[in-house]
């Protein structure tokens, strides 16, 4: 939040980090994913992953990317 003041207090997102930690798979079968959930709105940058799929894929070809969200109306 870009702005201080007496009331600001950082709270984090919530998102417990332990939960979504790797299996400790060290290279699971199988292509190569990349998931991206939130809102799907510019601010949140999705097009930063569409630039990188030529890179992405020329590394792994067989990698595969899906955008999960809701569209604001």
């Amino acid at each position: 939040f870009p702005l201080a003041g007496p009331d600001v207090h950082v709270l984090g997102h919530g998102v417990d980090a332990s939960f979504f930690t790797p299996a400790g798979v060290a290279h699971p079968a199988g292509p190569s994913r990349i998931v991206m959930v939130g809102r799907l709105s510019p601010v949140k940058r999705q097009d930063v992953l569409v630039d990188a799929l030529p890179l992405i894929l020329a590394r792994h070809p067989e990698a595969h990317v899906c955008f999960a969200g809701d569209a604001p109306d």
